[in-house]
């Protein structure tokens, strides 16, 4: 234990380097928007949004159990997001049904 250190995090990226990967996101179901914006994706381990102080809306924070191979492929998303592609729906639930397509952006 390292002093006053309460929390401790790994990202593949710093938060505000505009680094990081971009990618579409597609809802199965419905149909696919061309126009949709892209979205940004930033690779980070168990407890991040704790670490930086981030307070979620709904769900869980990253985990240890989400690095197991086998486990389900967890995201988190913001309220924009949520709002854009699941309005009036619960994007929670409909977790299943969403598919990215990604690439690097540096």
């Amino acid at each position: 234990m390292i002093p006053g250190v309460q929390s401790a995090s790994l990202s593949v990226w710093s938060l505000f380097s505009h680094s990081g990967q971009e990618g579409m996101i597609r809802i199965m179901g419905k149909p696919v928007d061309p126009k949709s914006p892209e979205c940004s994706f930033m690779r980070v381990s168990d407890k991040f949004f704790t670490t930086v102080g981030t307070h979620l809306m709904a769900g869980r924070d990253f985990a240890t159990r989400d690095l197991d191979p086998t486990a389900p492929r967890v995201a988190l998303i913001n309220d924009r997001l949520a709002r854009m592609y699941f309005s009036g729906e619960n994007p929670i639930a409909l977790s299943s049904k969403i598919g990215i397509s990604l690439r690097i952006r540096r």
